[in-house]
């Protein structure tokens, strides 16, 4: 089996090229991966419009 285990965000981010699409998961502001957003802001991932970082989260309109 490979160990895709990496030591830090950076590293886990490494291989997202220009262009790529991530999909997020999340539901609101609980289980957002902060520290995921965080590495792709810092490494430039999504910063242009051929690069989207889309939000999966699921939100209820209204109760019930």
């Amino acid at each position: 089996m490979i160990d895709k285990q990496v030591k830090t965000t950076a590293e886990a981010v490494a291989g997202v090229r220009d262009g790529s699409t991530v999909l997020v998961a999340g539901f609101g502001a609980v289980g957002v991966a902060d520290n995921l957003l965080g590495a792709l802001h810092e490494q430039g991932a999504g910063s242009s419009p051929s690069s989207p970082i889309i939000p999966a989260m699921a939100i209820m309109a209204s109760p019930g």
